[in-house]
């Protein structure tokens, strides 16, 4: 997403800080620290990409345009996410050539 002009924030341990400044994050919240949604920060995409955001939570942390990606959601948020306009379910596969791309 930076390589394409976002400000990105990733939320991860400190012990994967260096791997995601690595690919891309300018900021980074280590969540064994702070809640990622206890900042007054708004985003315009928030990528959900091990199952831990609740929909519900998510939506009111979004910009106007904004959009909660939910890469593992459960069947519930599956059924529910057309309840929230805001959000989109669905899965990714990795190739490697997209994480060659990301790593430079």
């Amino acid at each position: 997403a930076r390589y394409f002009g976002a400000i990105v924030t990733a939320v991860c341990s400190g012990e994967h800080e260096k791997i995601m400044k690595d690919i891309g994050a300018s900021t980074i919240i280590d969540y064994t620290k702070h809640a990622w949604d206890e900042a007054d920060s708004i985003y315009d995409v928030i990528l959900d990409a091990v199952g831990t955001i609740a929909p519900q939570r998510g939506v009111q942390k979004l910009t106007e345009r904004g959009r909660l990606l939910l890469m593992v959601p459960s069947i519930g948020e599956m059924l529910k996410a057309p309840l929230y306009k805001k959000v989109k379910t669905g899965t990714a596969t990795e190739k490697a050539e997209d994480i060659a791309f990301l790593l430079g």
